[in-house]
């Protein structure tokens, strides 16, 4: 009728006489009448202000993007999704608040109604699916198709016959997949069905002189990536694919544990020649290993090439898998998946050489792999991918040590040349995000270049960064979403699992939490960060037992000191260990702490106060408050709480609360939501060992009510907050529950 209502939703469809009515169009739209801006069922488009109206859950993804141009499809989305509620039990995207919905919903694919509903017969999925597309160009071309498409799925029956195996789709089935893989790898194999196809490319192995194995790794590695770059798969990431190497597992159990439904490998074998003319035969395979029985090959071919060959070589075998994969190409990836980064194969082999450098995990190594990359650029200036190798490798560097702000700068040079070069370039513009975000700790800056992140869905990595900086800037929902992703990417990357760990048990969701690092636990046992994170989950629900059992399960693999010294330092957990195990803490000389003299001495301050023994706890605060004062002249108070904490173990009430006030100050909690809402727990301990209640239990309260480590669990177990317990409001605030929880 020329409308379009942008509230379909249950609430406004009415029931009568047999008859379905839609009602409530108090944010519908008419059609412009400009012929000139018809959609493609003649129906013309609604163009409006980039605000998005309507109910988020129903949204269309465009609708929900404040997109200033929808139409009718847009409607079609909303009532696909009423009925994937009607049959499921609840929308495809739900979460606990309405802007991660629609973070989730703009992050992936609606999952299969068949996982909640196998007796869905397949041609409604595909109906069903088919109008949830992201993309309004791939829904129907209008909703009398979709109703017609309906009809007909309503005779093809629940059996596909495309599919060997029957589907595992039942929630139990589902949620306890989810609890044997540490979810992760469960969830990616499951979102396979109604979107990307989820693919690993595994190490090709070479065969004979292994010398050279690190062009291999660049022919692996480039074919991944231009894979990767297409919209109709999901590529596994380097980091976790590359620990097949050389594996003697079954394709079948790497499949499962990666959560894939396709395998591309590979041999390579080195002939005879030199140099360019150098002969290689590469014996590439594409293995089925989801929904088959059996693993199946589905394409297999050998390619015999010289050196100079590779880059045609490389791109040879990317097309073919999509050819076998029957991956719909658009124009752009067709010209992506065929173009070589670069025309000039000595600057190619560079750029390989320091990218094998840049993984070798070998110190000093990512300095080699830098010169490398320089050569690779001063060999072929429009090297793109070179530039964007060469300016992640600076940034890390800098982020990581002291350097001349020239050097850091000349990161964001080098991403901008590659810009300059490929202004579409979405490496190029993480990179320079990502500049941002390590080098000039710049966050605003840093989210507005990740934002190009949606054009690199496949960078897991970044994903993971993003997430780090969206937590910094309180955009928790995203956080989530692409933590998420980022682990969907690399499924068996621990420090990224980790990472999802600690985002869940920021958001307070502590299942998912435990969960997320007894899986990195698994894939790395004995790591600090893991034991870290998994103590985490019984603190913030106030089980003391529970959290000194997960350290004493954890000192057999891990030595017993390293671990005391190490949680006494990141956030003074000395407190969660036993009388025994404070002592021998005390046992430590300098050298065992890694930040400094000054946090050596609050530490021992800490650790003597916990044991009883006030002289030397004072004498350890006299000794720390000089400390910081010599090390940060005229700004102690600027740049660390535990200057003001030194100050109020002295004694010094007055001095500790002005070095609080101060602190806060100079580091407020919207500037940083991550560091600056941890460090404000350490101001709540000052406030309270000064006597400054009041300060103390408002800025409690206050982080309560964010996302992060403290809980009303943890604050009736920490000592710190002791001086507050007497008082009604902490009494009360230590029963409530924190936001999330």
């Amino acid at each position: 009728q020329g409308v379009i209502h942008r509230d379909v939703k249950p609430e406004n469809i009415l029931l009568s006489d047999g008859h379905a009515m839609l009602a409530d169009f108090g944010v519908a739209r008419s059609l412009t009448a400009d012929p000139s801006r018809s959609d493609v069922s003649g129906a013309t488009v609604l163009t409006q202000s980039g605000f998005a109206v309507g109910t988020p859950a129903y949204m269309s993804p465009e609708q929900a993007s404040g997109d200033r141009q929808i139409d009718g499809r847009s409607d079609q989305y909303a009532l696909a999704v009423v009925l994937y509620e009607m049959l499921a039990g609840e929308p495809p995207f739900t979460a606990p608040t309405p802007q991660a919905a629609i973070a989730k919903m703009l992050a992936s694919p609606p999952p299969s109604i068949r996982v909640v509903r196998k007796d869905v017969p397949v041609g409604v999925e595909a109906a069903l699916r088919k109008a949830l597309s992201t993309a309004s160009v791939a829904r129907f071309t209008t909703t009398a198709e979709f109703s017609a498409a309906l009809e007909r799925g309503l005779h093809t029956g629940t059996v596909d016959v495309r599919r060997r195996t029957p589907l595992r789709t039942t929630l139990s089935v589902a949620a306890a997949l989810l609890v044997v893989a540490g979810g992760a790898a469960a969830v990616v194999h499951f979102r396979d069905r109604g979107g990307p196809t989820l693919l690993a490319v595994l190490p090709f192995e070479t065969e004979g002189d292994t010398a050279d194995a690190w062009i291999m790794d660049g022919i692996t590695d480039e074919v991944r990536g231009k894979l990767a770059g297409l919209s109709g798969l999901r590529v596994i990431a380097r980091a976790s694919s590359n620990q097949y190497r050389r594996s003697t597992k079954r394709p079948e159990e790497i499949g499962r544990e990666l959560g894939v439904r396709y395998l591309l490998m590979g041999r390579i074998r080195w002939a005879g020649g030199t140099g360019s003319e150098r002969q290689m035969r590469v014996e590439p395979e594409l293995v089925q290993v989801g929904d088959v029985k059996t693993p199946q090959t589905t394409w297999q071919q050998p390619f015999d090439a010289q050196q100079a060959d590779i880059f045609k070589l490389q791109s040879d075998i990317a097309g073919r898998v999509v050819a076998a994969l029957q991956i719909a190409l658009q124009p752009g990836e067709r010209v992506a998946i065929s173009t070589p980064s670069t025309q000039n194969p000595e600057a190619y082999l560079a750029y390989l050489r320091g990218t094998a450098l840049e993984h070798s995990g070998v110190p000093g190594d990512d300095a080699r792999a830098r010169t490398e990359y320089r050569r690779a650029v001063t060999l072929d200036s429009t090297f793109v991918d070179a530039w964007d190798a060469l300016s992640l490798n600076i940034s890390s560097w800098a982020g990581r040590h002291t350097v001349p702000q020239a050097f850091g700068d000349s990161a964001l040079a080098a991403a901008n040349r590659a810009l300059a070069i490929d202004s579409n370039s979405s490496a190029a513009l993480l990179r320079r995000a990502y500049y941002y975000e390590v080098v000039k700790r710049d966050m605003p800056k840093a989210y507005a270049g990740f934002q190009g992140i949606a054009r690199a869905p496949s960078d897991g990595f970044l994903l993971g960064v993003l997430a780090s900086v969206e937590q910094r800037l309180g955009k928790w929902d995203s956080a989530v979403v692409h933590s998420e992703r980022s682990v969907e990417l690399n499924p068996r990357n621990a420090n990224l699992i980790n990472s999802l760990g600690n985002t869940y048990l920021l958001v307070r969701r502590y299942d998912d939490a435990r969960r997320a690092c007894e899986r990195a636990d698994q894939l790395v046992p004995n790591n600090l960060f893991t034991v870290f994170c998994l103590i985490q989950v019984p603190l913030a629900k106030g089980d003391l037992a529970a959290t000194r059992a997960t350290i004493r399960a954890a000192s057999p693999g891990i030595d017993s000191m390293t671990l005391f010294s190490f949680l006494a330092t990141y956030g003074s957990y000395q407190w969660v260990l036993d009388t025994t195990q404070r002592r021998a803490l005390l046992t430590l000389p300098l050298s065992a702490f890694d930040q400094g003299r000054s946090d050596w001495m609050l530490i021992r301050m800490e650790t003597f106060d916990l044991l009883g023994d006030p002289l030397r706890m004072r004498a350890y605060a006299d000794s720390a408050a000089t400390a910081y004062e010599a090390e940060h002249p005229g700004a102690a108070a600027d740049s660390a709480t535990e200057y003001g904490e030194a100050l109020a173990y002295q004694g010094r009430r007055t001095a500790a609360i002005a070095a609080a006030d101060r602190y806060l100050a100079v580091h407020p909690i919207d500037g940083d939501y991550l560091d600056a809402v941890d460090n404000a727990e350490a101001v709540v301990k000052v406030y309270a060992r000064a006597g400054a209640t009041t300060k103390a239990l408002d800025l409690l309260d206050r982080l309560l009510h964010l996302p992060g480590r403290l809980t009303p669990g943890r604050i009736r177990l920490d000592p710190g907050f002791a001086p507050l317990r007497a008082d009604p409001r902490f009494q009360h605030l230590a029963t409530s529950r924190a936001t999330g929880e």
